[in-house]
């Protein structure tokens, strides 16, 4: 295939995503399904206007003195705290600059059309980060993959969010695709890419301390690759970030900083429960249960990814496990939400990219028909419960019963095209779900 060709399609699928993403982006996930977005845009305000960290909680470590202001929005109550410090503040400056650029007012109602805007272009970057890094596993793993990630809900809706994690997915990706320069690339391109690596493990620590699953991960892989000087390198740049974050708490109020992030890592024990929630919650933020397949089919593929001979996939495969080993660690609480593993979410695309491509090398029957189980069928149910296309019992029943008899003909008379006509089913329903919301 020319590149003038794969730059092409490349364009026609950033295209779609950005598409999707921006459709509706303003209403759904809806205003106030998480308050975080108000949280992280207030802290930049506040930090940009009066280099003062404020904006709301609810921890119990904060006492009156500590209140700036307290009010209610739509019948949600913020307590306004002074310093403000649950949190690494580096995310906050985008939404915060988005919102001061546009006049929002800080703590009052905000414009999810303002401070949402630079989670699209976040998007968009994100989307050809995971191309360029799954690309490199194969051109099919890359196409299959930006298709996912590009229109699946799954992906789609919580890339919306202002959180931080969301940007913790641009360190990620950005990071591996350095990482496979590096390990993979002649001396002359080396020096580039280890600086990016080392920018992604500090800043992502600046982002959220879990973001620190960035720097052991590049510790394991430099050491394990015999690369023991780098490796100390990454060990410093580790220890910098951290001692960055502790003087920016030194600053402020160095007692209450220690108080939070004990709070946030002690405190609130209540049974280490993240591998459970991770795999039996279907959910956006910490709103209503939202199941496309997605996700299922996700996990079901990890296990052709541990199979893989391409060391691209296995590098991907541990940075995805040593992230989530960290989260198994640092959330030992009963409450599970969902954005914690958004910044896995592109490595799970990959992994499903892949999965389906072997589908197609094997003409798989299995394999399609877990694209229409797993997939197909959840989103019918979606824009059924939606209303959308006027989708009711009887018109669901029997197009489904449509569907099996156009099944077991390809599969009878063309089984070499059944992959293609079950893809093409999904990803024609990844957009009309999104469509519906």
């Amino acid at each position: 295939m020319s590149k003038k060709l794969i730059c092409i399609l490349v364009l026609l699928i950033l295209i779609l995503g950005v598409s999707l993403r921006s459709y509706h982006f303003n209403s759904f996930p809806k205003y106030g399904q998480t308050q975080d977005e108000a949280a992280w845009t207030w802290l930049g305000m506040s930090l940009l206007s009066s280099g003062q960290p404020a904006s709301w909680s609810w921890l119990s470590i904060y006492q009156e003195n500590h209140i700036y202001k307290q009010f209610s929005i739509n019948q949600d109550n913020f307590r306004i705290i002074t310093p403000w410090l649950d949190n690494p503040p580096l995310f906050s400056f985008i939404p915060g600059s988005f919102a001061m650029l546009s006049q929002q007012k800080i703590f009052a109602p905000y414009s999810l059309s303002i401070i949402r805007a630079p989670m699209l272009i976040l998007g968009l970057i994100n989307m050809l980060l995971l191309f360029l890094l799954a690309r490199k596993v194969s051109l099919k793993t890359g196409f299959f993959s930006l298709l996912i990630f590009a229109s699946a809900p799954f992906f789609v809706f919580p890339s919306r969010m202002v959180l931080a994690e969301n940007l913790l997915i641009t360190f990620f990706l950005l990071n591996l695709v350095a990482l496979e320069s590096f390990l993979n690339k002649k001396k002359s391109s080396k020096n580039l890419s280890f600086l990016i690596i080392l920018s992604c493990s500090f800043l992502a620590i600046l982002t959220k301390l879990t973001g620190m699953a960035i720097a052991l991960f590049n510790i394991f892989v430099l050491l394990n690759n015999r690369k023991t000087q780098e490796a100390l390198k990454v060990i410093f740049v580790l220890f910098l970030a951290i001692i960055s974050f502790t003087i920016y708490g030194i600053i402020y109020d160095f007692p209450l900083f220690i108080s939070a992030i004990a709070y946030n890592s002690l405190n609130r024990f209540n049974g280490y429960n993240f591998p459970e929630k991770f795999l039996t919650t279907f959910n956006i933020t910490s709103g209503d249960r939202f199941f496309d397949g997605w996700k299922i089919f996700c996990l079901i593929s990890l296990g052709n990814l541990v199979n893989q001979k391409s060391k691209t996939l296995k590098r991907i495969f541990t940075q995805l496990i040593f992230y989530l080993l960290l989260l198994t660690v640092a959330v030992p609480e009963n409450t599970h939400f969902a954005w914690y593993v958004y910044p896995i979410y592109p490595l799970l695309a990959i992994s499903a990219g892949s999965f389906i491509e072997n589908i197609f090398k094997k003409q798989s029957l299995a394999g399609s028909l877990l694209l229409i189980f797993i997939l197909l069928i959840p989103q019918l149910i979606i824009i059924s419960q939606q209303n959308f296309l006027a989708l009711n019992s009887n018109i669901f029943r029997s197009f489904i019963i449509f569907l099996a008899l156009i099944f077991i003909i390809f599969w009878k008379f063309k089984p070499k095209t059944l992959p293609y006509f079950s893809l093409s089913l999904v990803f024609i329903f990844n957009i009309l779900v999104v469509l519906s919301f």
